[in-house]
């Protein structure tokens, strides 16, 4: 008898044991092999954004012969550090020939700045008309009764550049001796030679911070053809010094005469600024809003 059939193999058989040496030759190739790699990494980063800031305060320097004749004449609701420095003045019983000085101090820490400074009057009132201011304006014709009309204090009363003191940053606070010197003009568009004036009226359109370098002379003097870069590091073309004390000298004129009685009229002056660096220089005050020009 042949002894073949303890050697068979069947076709299923074979199969499965090809299937089995197959999986076990998988199986011993795992965590066998591996590249070349390597890991790097930067840890602790940080990134901190710059700081600006304006802080604008002002004060009363002259007012002895007004308040010396009942009038009277106060700031108020003024921002020293907030997101839209103003500040408020409030006059009494102002007459021709009346006069008072005040300082006002922007100042900016941090980055530098394009600086502007515009008006926004918020009452202008014509109200109960005296006889003789009936007399005067040739538009009124009941000197008894409120008119509907406006005031004519906001084209009458004239603002006029007496100087400027500059110095450092002082928190706002303008200096406790503040002396009247010459120079250029207000900055902006206003005329550029010392003691001419422009009506109030003229200044709600609002003026954009012009001038020379900080060194010649130390601080912000005549109008220019760039905007002055307020603050920052002075060594740079149109840069002003941190702090700039304005004197501005707020006239009634003697030659005004019955047509203002009885008006009264209420303003704002506000300060905004915006960052130099990638922007480009605003054309006006009204560039200077917070967006890029």
């Amino acid at each position: 008898m042949s002894n073949d059939s303890k050697y068979s193999l069947s076709r299923r058989k074979a199969l499965l044991g090809l299937g089995t040496v197959g999986i076990a030759g998988a199986g011993a190739g795992v965590g066998t092999s591996a590249l070349f790699s390597d890991t790097e990494s930067f840890e602790d980063n940080t990134i901190t954004a710059g700081t600006q800031n304006l802080i604008v305060n002002a004060e009363i320097v002259d007012a002895t012969t007004f308040e010396g004749n009942a009038g009277s004449v106060s700031i108020e609701n003024t921002t020293v550090d907030g997101a839209e420095p103003a500040v408020g003045i409030t006059v009494e019983d102002i007459k021709p020939g009346d006069s008072f000085v005040i300082a006002v101090d922007p100042v900016v820490t941090g980055n530098p700045g394009y600086l502007a400074l515009t008006g926004d009057v918020t009452e202008n009132a014509d109200n109960v008309n005296t006889e003789p201011e009936a007399s005067a304006d040739g538009n009124i014709t009941n000197s008894t009764a409120t008119q509907g009309t406006q005031g004519e204090l906001l084209n009458y009363l004239e603002i006029t550049s007496l100087g400027y003191e500059s110095g450092d940053a002082n928190n706002g606070a303008p200096s406790s001796s503040v002396s009247i010197t010459d120079d250029d003009g207000f900055p902006g568009d206003f005329p550029n030679s010392t003691g001419n004036s422009i009506l109030l009226a003229d200044l709600l359109s609002g003026l954009l911070y012009r001038g020379r370098d900080g060194g010649t002379p130390a601080g912000h003097g005549a109008a220019g053809d760039s905007a002055t870069r307020v603050g920052g590091d002075t060594s740079q073309a149109n840069v002003d010094t941190n702090r700039v004390t304005h004197l501005v000298e707020f006239t009634l004129p003697v030659s005004v005469g019955n047509v203002v009685q009885g008006d009264s009229l209420t303003f704002d002056l506000t300060w905004s600024l915006e960052q130099v660096r990638n922007n480009s220089e605003p054309a006006n005050a009204s560039e200077v809003d917070g967006s890029a020009n």
